[in-house]
């Protein structure tokens, strides 16, 4: 199992990810998985991987707060669910089958190996109360560790990427990170289009290969959903070259987009910044689609520390 985790390319994350689900499965009863992974800077925990039986959830990002993966962030050792840990557990955010809690649950550090620091958690979780020992608790401890030696591939592998592209021509990198972006969703797209095709040209009687496709075609959407999480953590730039690109994409606002985003920033809702600037609330949308996408940014919440530093760089 070694092996076969150092050999998943670091291109592919997906398949690190997969791989450690069906390492847990073969030794631990593992009714529900996932891996998450945390952004130190915004103190933020990314979610790309979430499973619960056969039931892939859809990747979330969430502030740290008081749950089980909050915990193992601050502590940097694995957490263990047990009857008087209930109160950590609970303060976790659900995911998958929202009708049941799990009883036994472990989650484990998944640190970098040249270092101190916490690429993020790798957890297993049971329906059964008391299920886990020490030993799946080294085991689940062990993949972790594979995992950390995986990232630090990637990671260093980024580092370089990110030193590069800081020595050259700031349009000219944007640029291609933008061809690598496209190029890499589009194979994703075309796969899961001639999956999809196959599944419809296949007749009503021929189960067992509808059921294949039909498999392989739900694969390739976790897939594109898992890498397209991610890019906030490993398409970032330099420091130096993140603060270029944000006064770059601030400076591709119009001006409608910046009253909006001045708006934004103070909280006011979609009604009430179409009221302000004496526009349709569909209008307000677009404008804020537009935002998002040029600021590459999320949530609304985000727009006043961006409007706070626009500010400061300005004359007074």
């Amino acid at each position: 199992m070694e092996s076969e985790i150092a050999r998943i390319p670091s291109s592919e994350p997906f398949q690190l990810y997969q791989s450690l689900h069906e390492a847990s499965a073969q030794m631990l009863p593992t009714d529900a998985f996932y891996i998450c992974l945390y952004a130190a800077h915004e103190q933020r925990l990314f979610f790309p991987y979430n499973f619960d039986g056969q039931l892939y959830d859809g990747p979330v990002n969430i502030p740290l707060g008081n749950g089980p993966t909050s915990w193992v962030v601050r502590n940097r050792e694995p957490f263990v669910l047990e009857c008087d840990d209930r109160r950590v557990q609970d303060g976790g955010v659900s995911f998958g089958d929202s009708e049941r809690c799990s009883q036994s649950a472990i989650h484990v550090p998944i640190m970098r190996w040249s270092g101190d620091s916490l690429y993020g958690v790798l957890s297993a979780q049971s329906y059964t109360p008391g299920v886990y020992g020490a030993f799946a608790v080294a085991y689940l401890q062990w993949l972790a560790d594979r995992a950390g030696a995986a990232m630090d591939r990637t990671h260093n592998e980024s580092d370089l990427r990110r030193q590069l592209a800081a020595s050259e021509d700031l349009a000219a990198d944007r640029w291609r990170q933008a061809i690598d972006m496209s190029d890499s969703f589009v194979c994703t797209l075309r796969e899961i289009g001639a999956q999809a095709e196959m599944v419809r040209s296949l007749s009503s009687d021929a189960a067992e290969p509808l059921k294949r496709a039909a498999q392989k075609l739900a694969q390739c959407c976790y897939r594109a959903q898992t890498e397209a999480s991610m890019f906030p953590l490993t398409g970032k730039s330099s420091s130096s070259s993140a603060q270029s690109l944000e006064a770059s994409a601030i400076g591709s606002l119009t001006e409608r987009e910046r009253e909006v985003l001045g708006l934004l920033a103070l909280g006011r809702t979609n009604r009430q910044i179409a009221d302000e600037l004496y526009v349709s609330a569909d209008a307000v949308k677009f404008h804020c689609r537009n935002i998002f996408q040029k600021l590459n940014i999320t949530s609304r919440h985000q727009t006043a520390s961006i409007v706070a530093k626009l500010n400061a760089r300005s004359p007074r």
